[in-house]
């Protein structure tokens, strides 16, 4: 892959992919979804720096979009139902006649988008990947495991007990690395549907025991008809959970300007 486009450069997803990518000298060039600004994007931004590798455009349009060119991947963040709306059917449909291969990348398949998942993965070059749980540096702050982070770091803790579902989850660079990856295989079945899973999965356990969060059964365990038919594809760790946990604990002490004393 010599050049790749990443929709949704700055949110959890995105920003690790452009990362992974910029290190493998790949050329990025990253767009918005949101004209919204997350408290954290320039930050975000500003980690990369001025590199060769990385250009970044903003919030993204039709017109960005065919000034851009071609690009041998283009990675749609999806992270929510709103993501789906119309202007981006038209976007995600007009890369994937200009691109070699587009991922549509999201947590969740939504019961109301399938029409609109079906129209656009009639192209030939789109793929859908439907992720677990992640966690790792940058995590959304409102996630339970970086609410935790935040509390034992600042000693501001918080009265009720952190709950997370019993789920599948993945370190956010172990996710990215194998969505660059998957440009480069073929896929065992027709629907195109990808579904990618932790090997270890007793992952949420050992979090759960270490930031003393509770776990509870998952609310809503049904899954659509696309979700039955994925392929799944396991994603090996590069890292024990408590390693990445120490990264990303690091990582907001960083942020937060803590330092430990020697």
């Amino acid at each position: 892959m010599k050049n790749a486009m990443v929709v949704g450069a700055t949110s959890f997803v995105g920003f690790s992919l452009c990362k992974k990518l910029i290190h493998r000298e790949v050329e990025v060039y990253g767009v918005e979804l949101s004209q919204n600004k997350a408290a954290h994007d320039e930050d975000k931004l500003m980690e990369i720096g001025r590199n060769a590798y990385f250009r970044y455009q903003g919030l993204f349009n039709r017109e960005s979009l065919e000034a851009a060119g071609k690009f041998d991947a283009v990675y749609f963040c999806l992270e929510t139902e709103e993501m789906f709306k119309r202007e981006y059917q038209e976007a995600i449909a007009f890369m994937s006649e200009q691109s070699g291969k587009v991922f549509l990348v999201t947590p969740r398949i939504f019961a109301e988008t399938c029409t609109i998942l079906q129209k656009l993965l009639k192209h030939p070059n789109s793929t859908l990947v439907v992720h677990p749980a992640l966690f790792g540096p940058w995590q959304p702050q409102e996630e339970p495991i970086q609410r935790k982070i935040i509390e034992e770091l600042t000693g501001e803790a918080g009265s009720e007990k952190l709950v997370m579902e019993d789920q599948d989850i993945l370190y956010v660079e172990d996710f990215a690395e194998m969505l660059i990856k998957l440009s480069e295989q073929r896929f065992k079945k027709e629907s195109r549907t990808v579904r990618l899973a932790s090997k270890d999965n007793k992952a949420m356990k050992i979090l759960a025991d270490e930031m003393d969060i509770v776990i509870t059964d998952k609310k809503d365990a049904t899954q659509t008809e696309w979700e039955k038919d994925a392929e799944v594809i396991y994603v090996e760790s590069s890292l024990e959970v408590t390693e990445a946990l120490s990264l990303q604990r690091q990582h907001t002490a960083k942020r937060l300007k803590i330092v430990d004393n020697p």
